[in-house]
C-alpha cells in the first residue's frame, strides 16, 4: 500500500495527505528541497511528478507534488517511492 511504503521510506521531514476518494497523494516537502532538480533527477530514472505549480493559478501554498498510485502494481509503486525517497534525502543531506 503506497501509505506504508511512504512512512517505510520517506524523511520524516516530508509530510503527505492521506487519501480522501481519489487516486492521488500529496507530498509536502521542506523548502529546502529544490523541486525542479528533483523532477529533472526522477525523470532520468524514469518517474514522473507533477509539481504544485501547475494545480494553482497564482503562487502555490505547498512547496511539493502530487503521486498517483491508482496505476501501479505494487512493485513499481515500491520501487517508485524508494528512488522518490533517496532522491529527496539527497537533497536534505547536501544543503
Amino acid at each position: 500500500n503506497c501509505l506504508n511504503l511512504l512512512r517505510e521510506f520517506m524523511p520524516e521531514e516530508v509530510k503527505w495527505t492521506t487519501p480522501g476518494g481519489g487516486p492521488t497523494l500529496w507530498l509536502e516537502l521542506p523548502k529546502k528541497v529544490d523541486l525542479d532538480s528533483l523532477l529533472l533527477n526522477l525523470k532520468d530514472q524514469g518517474i514522473l511528478i507533477q509539481l504544485s505549480t501547475h494545480a494553482f493559478f497564482q503562487k502555490p501554498h505547498s512547496h511539493g507534488f502530487n503521486i498517483g498510485y491508482a496505476l501501479l502494481t505494487p512493485s513499481e509503486m515500491g520501487v517508485g517511492i524508494e528512488k522518490l525517497s533517496k532522491e529527496i534525502k539527497k537533497q536534505l543531506c547536501f544543503k
